[in-house]
């Protein structure tokens, strides 16, 4: 259907090359391939096909320098060949990508500064950013991109109090902050996440993604008994049990990923810390798809680590270290 939608749109714009529209729809027929490439996990064709939406908006944006929403889609657009760059193990990369698109929107602002739908846009941003730079032994990158994407996202729902994916990106932003904080600071912060999930639940990946931040906040405290109550309150969850049931999605896996290690990390049993992270290493091998991304290399060094196989270890290691993350502890 999208190579069926791609062949129409290229025949389209055979006829007018300079037309707006004939160029968007071309653009648009190479982000819904791209997309479905990424679902298939051919992350080069993918970022192939994003690259060339993307050099397709830049034509359009030759003819409609100042329209809004145009630049709103080359930012989404740089961010997905971030993710594939990402994906492909181009983490450098991913993260050049995405501080382009946070600039991109930074500067929309200031034209539209009561945007909540930029505002909202450039905090996933900065959250992506986040989320990469957290594998550096030293942090205060990754906790500041947190904090803008807060500032960011409080705009959002100062415009747009009610907006229950605003509320949650804020809280995301909250919890990251959380698990980012030097270990010899505390925060009362953790109480106010902790009254929203109980009054949220855990039906969403962004709901669970929370917890699992208060839960490392409180291991990095050494707050042991309270890590394990909440995540006992968490894998007892019927929201939680039927939401990661499905393990043929990645975010799933994910979830199960980082359970596993923060139960290896939490448990003084070795055989039961052994059994952790075997499940850890298992579910990533099942679900590695050409996928050469750090969120997959991390864990997997992390769970080889724990299990004293330093053969694996190196094997998958070396970019890491020229990268400059040289922890991997659980």
């Amino acid at each position: 259907m999208f190579k069926r939608y791609l062949a129409y749109s290229e025949k389209m714009y055979q006829l007018a090359p300079n037309d707006f529209n004939s160029i968007m729809e071309l653009s648009y027929s190479h982000n819904s391939l791209g997309s479905l490439y990424l679902k298939q996990f051919n992350y080069a064709l993918a970022k192939q096909s994003f690259t060339e939406s993307l050099k397709l908006k830049n034509q359009a944006l030759e003819l409609k320098p100042d329209n809004k929403n145009l630049l709103r889609d080359k930012t989404d657009t740089i961010s997905w060949i971030a993710t594939t760059e990402e994906r492909l193990g181009n983490l450098n990369a991913a993260l050049e990508l995405l501080e382009q698109a946070s600039q991109q929107l930074v500067n929309m602002l200031r034209t539209s500064p009561n945007d909540a739908s930029l505002q909202s846009h450039l905090a996933n941003t900065y959250m992506q950013q986040s989320f990469l730079l957290s594998y550096f032994p030293n942090k205060r990158a990754a906790f500041l991109k947190a904090e803008k994407a807060e500032k960011a996202i409080k705009q959002a729902r100062i415009q747009d109090p009610k907006n229950q994916n605003f509320q949650r990106t804020f809280y995301r932003t909250l919890s990251y902050q959380l698990m980012l904080l030097d270990k010899n600071k505390t925060s009362e912060r953790v109480k106010d996440v902790l009254s929203y999930i109980d009054n949220q639940g855990f039906s969403n990946t962004t709901l669970i993604n929370i917890q699992i931040g208060v839960i490392h906040y409180l291991i990095n405290r050494n707050l042991l008994s309270e890590a394990e109550f909440h995540l006992l309150k968490l894998e007892r969850n019927s929201e939680f049990i039927e939401r990661i049931s499905d393990t043929n999605k990645i975010e799933n896996n994910s979830i199960l990923i980082k359970i596993n290690l923060i139960k290896a990390k939490l448990t003084e049993d070795k055989i039961a810390k052994q059994q952790f992270c075997q499940a850890t290493i298992n579910t990533i091998n099942k679900n590695i798809n050409g996928n050469k991304s750090i969120k997959r290399n991390y864990p997997l060094i992390q769970a080889y680590t724990c299990l004293n196989k330093e053969s694996e270890v190196n094997t998958i290691k070396s970019k890491l270290l020229e990268l400059g993350i040289t922890n991997f502890e659980l």
